[in-house]
């Protein structure tokens, strides 16, 4: 990255973080002991990179769901709605019965790729299911936690009235950017319709 005409330009995201960049190569040259795997064979490293990334790295991801529904079952006890906790509404305890259901199945999904792995088998596209579970559930988890707090959900990080800090409201705005990283959820669907279904290319 520091060779000459490597350009990385910082976007920043709605929760004010800049993690993703635009990545301008402008005649970069790059030096034959750099190069990784076969000459011309970049996509294919690529792409390996990414199902190990859509893969493996579920593992970890299914863990931040867990613990955020165990915050989210604490938060639905702490909120009242009509005079009783949030979470003796049926509508919210079946929300979070169906965040914990969701975690259990992304859990078994991911055992699933790391029994590939544990066989010396590649990632497959299973991975691109995980990651689009992940992302889309994380973000019903993250706007339920916003539905809980009420119009207290408006404030912001240093507000003294913000729940936790503003925890929810910056994870709400930052996973926006899971459902777009490691591949859209566009292109997670893409993936599975061809290389799972079987289905024809656009």
């Amino acid at each position: 990255m520091q060779s000459p005409g490597f350009t990385v330009k910082p976007l920043r995201q709605m929760s004010g973080d800049a993690e993703f960049n635009e990545l301008y190569l402008d005649h970069v040259e790059v030096p034959a002991d750099n190069v990784l795997g076969r000459e011309n064979g970049g996509w294919e490293v690529a792409i390996t990179t990414l199902m190990f990334e859509r893969g493996p790295r579920t593992l970890s991801r299914q863990l931040i769901l867990r613990q955020g529904i165990a915050e989210a079952l604490e938060l639905a006890a702490a909120q009242e709605r009509n005079g009783v906790p949030a979470s003796r509404d049926p509508v919210i305890r079946q929300r979070l019965a169906q965040l914990y259901i969701d975690s259990e199945t992304l859990r078994y999904s991911n055992l699933r790729v790391l029994t590939r792995l544990l066989r010396g088998e590649q990632p497959g596209p299973e991975g691109a299911a995980s990651k689009l579970f992940f992302s889309e559930t994380w973000q019903r988890l993250l706007e339920l936690g916003l539905e809980l707090q009420g119009p207290y959900a408006a404030l912001w990080q240093g507000s003294d009235r913000a729940v936790a800090d503003g925890w929810w409201q910056f994870r709400q705005l930052r996973s926006r950017g899971d459902t777009l990283a490691g591949g859209t959820s566009e292109i997670m669907r893409n993936i599975l319709a061809e290389r799972v279904l079987g289905l024809p290319k656009d």
